[in-house]
């Protein structure tokens, strides 16, 4: 009952981010239901949002069901300054941010505090940098000496130097809209030992990000933005492993594991819970089709 288990939590935190997905019957008979913190919280200059959803109602094809009437707090460890993050009633907890605000901070260190009735969650996470994107643009020639994808989206950065290893999710945005697709999910490292510092992102990945490939994806006056999320090694490990479970042609494809997350339950009567805190400095950079 283990794996069983295991894969329930994993498809329902990778529906946070999906917006599609195949109906899948299987003949699990685990009722457990856990709690699924989807904490991604920004520098960036808007509201910053953080999901609270259950397990149990996955193989009813619909989307997990959301935790209403939860205390969710955010508390900067070093300016000693607590956001609280309001129920919009749809599994949202939302903290309000004007233009000219942000509660992301460079070498802050913050603690995330969930309570739903009488379970009490709580995580730590320092914040990761970003980088900068050097270019963005399409390409509208037919293939090229580099060997790269021919016509499409490309993307040029690379690593911010210094002593730390870092890790990114590249997110994209086609019109406003977010591609969410668990295959859309793009990860990047450079050395889990920083022995990569500097480098540029992998060309043959990132001349592409978020599956924009081609033209008959993308047309005149589509707008385009993507944004380099700086994420911890946790993030990145939950991340990866959990598109290797999703995206290999099923979801007993390879062993299941236990997916790593840094939501710890403090309460004595609190179920483990599943999900990632993270803390991240964003970088975008948006153009519009010609």
């Amino acid at each position: 009952m283990k794996n069983s288990k295991i894969i329930i939590v994993l498809v329902a935190f990778m529906l946070s981010f999906s917006s599609c997905m195949d109906t899948i019957d299987l003949d699990i008979q685990s009722k457990e239901s856990l709690v699924t913190i989807d904490a991604f919280v920004n520098d960036l200059r808007q509201d910053q949002i953080i999901r609270l959803t259950r397990t149990d109602n996955y193989f009813s094809g619909q989307v997990p069901p959301y935790v209403q009437g939860a205390i969710v707090i955010l508390y900067d460890l070093d300016s000693k300054k607590s956001f609280v993050f309001n129920d919009n009633g749809k599994g949202e907890y939302i903290y309000k941010i004007n233009d000219l605000d942000t509660i992301v901070f460079s070498n802050h260190n913050y603690e995330l505090t969930v309570e739903i009735g009488t379970l009490k969650y709580k995580s730590v996470a320092s914040t990761k940098r970003s980088t900068h994107i050097d270019a963005l643009y399409y390409d509208t020639a037919k293939g090229g000496a580099d060997g790269m994808n021919s016509k499409g989206l490309k993307m040029l950065a690379r690593d911010a130097r210094g002593p730390v290893a870092d890790y990114y999710w590249v997110k994209s945005y086609l019109n406003g809209q977010f591609l969410n697709r668990v295959d859309q999910i793009k990860l990047e490292y450079f050395g889990f030992n920083n022995e990569l510092d500097g480098g540029y992102f992998n060309p043959l990945i990132w001349s592409n990000p978020g599956q924009l490939s081609d033209e008959t994806n993308l047309k005149k006056g589509d707008k385009v933005r993507v944004e380099i999320l700086g994420i911890s090694r946790e993030t990145y490990d939950f991340l990866s492993l959990g598109k290797q479970m999703s995206n290999n042609g099923g979801l007993f494809a390879t062993t299941s594991v236990n997916l790593p997350s840094n939501i710890i339950p403090v309460s004595p009567n609190a179920p483990r819970a599943t999900g990632v805190f993270n803390i991240g400095q964003s970088t975008t950079k948006e153009i519009t089709i010609e």
